[in-house]
């Protein structure tokens, strides 16, 4: 499952509370890492502590790989039919 994605952006769509790496038009579905949430206008990312951790107007270089399990835990609506998602490992200040 290792694998690093260099210059990841985040997207997403606040109406169906979603959030995906890359662009509006070439996004990947995520599994983020157990207690990371987002918030939008602007999309930010936080960790389970609270803190900011990633937001639209970065890109990041992330450690992480390609799944096809997990996917339960994206929301329904956020799910890309037949593709395998990508799984954010915690950021290093996280560890």
């Amino acid at each position: 499952m290792t694998a690093r994605w260099d210059h990841a952006t985040i997207t997403g769509d606040p109406l169906k509370g979603c959030v995906w790496l890359g662009t509006a038009d070439n996004h990947h579905m995520a599994v983020w890492y157990p207690g990371y949430w987002a918030r939008f206008a602007p999309l930010r990312i936080y960790n389970g502590k609270g803190e900011q951790v990633w937001s639209e107007l970065e890109a990041r270089d992330l450690g992480g790989g390609w799944i096809s399990h997990l996917t339960d835990r994206i929301p329904e609506q956020c799910r890309i039919p037949g593709e395998r998602a990508f799984f954010v490992n915690p950021f290093e200040r996280d560890l």
